[in-house]
Parts: C-alpha cells; structure tokens; sequence
C-alpha cells in the first residue's frame, strides 16, 4: 500500500487540478484543439492508457442530444470547454440521459460559471479525500440545493471510482514487475 500512495499515478489523481472557469482558454478553439485541451485535462484521473475520454463523433453527439450548444463556425467557446470537461468526467458514472437531467437542473439553478467552478472544487476535494484523508471533505456551497446535492454525489462517486481504477491498475503492475524480476 504504501509504494502505491508513492506512484506517480496515485500522485496525479491526489493533486488533480480542474481548470475553473476562468481558466479555460478565452479564445474559441476548433475541434481538434477542443479534444486535445480536454483530454489533457482528464488524462490524470485514469493515465495514458485506455479508451480517449472524448472525440469527434462523441462531441457531435452530444451536440445532437442536445447536451452541447453547437459550434459557431465550426468553433468551441469556453462554455463549450466547460460542459465537456463536465460531461466526460461524468459519463464515467452516469448515463447521458442522467447527465442531461443533471445539467438541466444546473441550467434551473445556477449561471454555467458558477456551476463548473463548484463542480472542479468538489471534484478535487472528493479526490483530496479519496486519496488521502480517507474521508468526505466539507460541501463548499454557499447554499444547500439540489443542484449543490446531486454534484457533490456525483463527484464523490467519481473520485472513488477513480482511486478503485488507479490502485487496480498498481497492483496490475505491480504483479507483472515481481513476476518479471523472479
């Protein structure tokens, strides 16, 4: 246990930064650089290895579900950045219909800043506490709503699932180092 709190991989999810609003490039950006950006910020919460948390046909998609406003001009604004930063970390624990429902009572509730902004907080306090407290963090709302509720559920079970990943993924490779040294 205590090589895997030293990994790389361990590290990576612990001190895990989601790039708040006002972080997310002012500038719009066009497809390819909108997958890049994304799976750049994503990657520490399973690695290099795996399936891509975002693509193409995927971004279409849940433009067609109507998840994601449509591109002007074949451009993606920050907003965009930040509902697909939301979608794709979510989608590893609910289903789009769930996701949808999600982000309608955020759009009920709460201006898209404010809302990511929320979500990036307590998705790395979840993540602070999966990894290394070993406990729930304190709700950072100012207010308690169903919108505060059902993110911080959400992240919670985010985080959980990814500390299961990453230590499955440890053990993996660690058994496979022992038995290559024998």
């Amino acid at each position: 246990m205590e090589e895997f709190t030293q990994s790389k991989a361990y590290r990576e999810a612990a001190e895990f930064h989601c790039p708040r609003y006002r972080e997310l490039p002012a500038l719009d950006l066009y497809m390819d650089q909108v997958l890049t950006l994304v799976e750049s910020v994503l990657r520490p919460l399973w690695g290099e290895e795996g399936e891509p948390w975002v693509t193409g046909p995927m971004v279409n998609n849940y433009t067609k579900q109507g998840l994601l406003d449509r591109p002007v001009k074949k451009k993606y604004s920050r907003e965009h950045l930040a509902y697909l930063i939301f979608i794709c970390a979510a989608k590893q624990v609910l289903s789009i219909p769930d996701i949808q429902k999600l982000l309608q009572v955020q759009r009920d509730t709460y201006p898209l800043p404010v809302a990511y902004d929320y979500f990036c907080t307590e998705l790395e306090n979840a993540l602070q506490g999966a990894f290394i407290t070993r406990t729930l963090p304190e709700d950072t709302a100012s207010r308690d709503t169903q919108g505060t509720r059902i993110t911080r559920a959400l992240v919670i079970a985010l985080a959980q699932k990814v500390y299961l990943n990453k230590f499955l993924e440890y053990s993996v490779q660690a058994a496979r180092t022992e038995k290559a040294e024998k």
